[in-house]
């Protein structure tokens, strides 16, 4: 369902994302040949380098525990998405930590999206970076019923370039940048859209 390929056109194909990943390296990219949905408790570790090609398919975490879809390693990773959905449903977030679809640890990240969209269901949240995490791009819908942040980000971290589109009681912690994003409620009750803790909003559309 997904392949490495060797630059000349031939890939190397492996029966899931982990596999695939396992023996991933730098400056390679894992492309998809179909939908994946995931119903074991798997969390995936980014890996410096690696992109993720999802050529117009999805990837989805549907298991009910507190899983992150993707973690980081202990050092910094920059990777990319292009072309297609992330979904993570089912959660049960325990902690403010889990259930996500990104949590991010390490110092110095950077991750960008082209034509790609992230999506988590009404029970858990979509993002938690800090360490001087930097997010380009994508189009990110959620909601949390939690009592954290759909979006939570700690000093020094920016978020960029990106619609993110807000369902029930759902609220961006942001402690970092957001740069030239949109950001919509689709929600009638209760939204706030941005709960600003020392950071800044510049050149961005916000309606609630």
């Amino acid at each position: 369902v997904v392949g490495i390929g060797d630059g000349t056109g031939w890939y190397t194909f492996y029966s899931s994302v982990n596999s695939a990943l396992a023996v991933a390296t730098a400056g390679q990219t894992i492309k998809f040949f179909a939908n994946i949905v995931e119903t074991t408790s798997t969390s995936l570790t980014l890996k410096d380098g690696v992109d993720f090609d999802l050529n117009g398919f999805s990837y989805t975490l549907s298991v009910a525990d507190d899983t992150n879809m993707f973690d980081t390693p202990a050092s910094a990773v920059n990777v990319k998405f292009t072309n297609g959905g992330l979904f993570r449903t089912n959660a049960v977030r325990t902690t403010a930590n889990n259930g996500l679809i990104f949590r991010f640890t390490a110092i110095g990240n950077v991750l960008t999206f082209d034509n790609s969209f992230v999506i988590s269901n009404d029970t858990e949240g979509l993002i938690k970076f800090g360490k001087q995490t930097d997010v380009y791009g994508g189009v990110w819908k959620g909601a949390d019923t939690f009592g954290g942040g759909l979006m939570e980000m700690d000093g020094d971290c920016s978020l960029n370039n990106a619609i993110v589109l807000m369902d029930s009681d759902s609220t961006i912690n942001n402690a970092g940048l957001i740069n030239d994003c949109t950001i919509l409620s689709t929600s009638v009750t209760n939204v706030i859209l941005i709960n600003s803790q020392g950071g800044n909003i510049t050149n961005c559309y916000i309606d609630g």
